[in-house]
């Protein structure tokens, strides 16, 4: 779990949950392909294709998450 006093991820199984978000999420693995970009909003689940380590990006921001 990460927080940033402004948006939030979380896992579950092969989703990450991001909350809090009011720009666009990108999300890189860690060959720095984009897995998925979505627009920001109150709570926005995106499901990653494999466990591994991903780069979540929201603006100028990003945390490092372990599935």
């Amino acid at each position: 779990i990460f927080s940033d006093n402004s948006w939030s991820v979380h896992t579950s199984d092969l989703t990450l949950f991001i909350s809090g978000a009011k720009t666009t999420i990108e999300v890189y693995d860690l060959t720095g392909k984009l897995v998925a970009r979505r627009n920001g909003g109150e709570d926005v689940e995106i499901a990653v294709p494999q466990k591994g380590v991903y780069l979540v990006k929201v603006g100028k921001r990003s945390q490092k998450v372990e599935l």
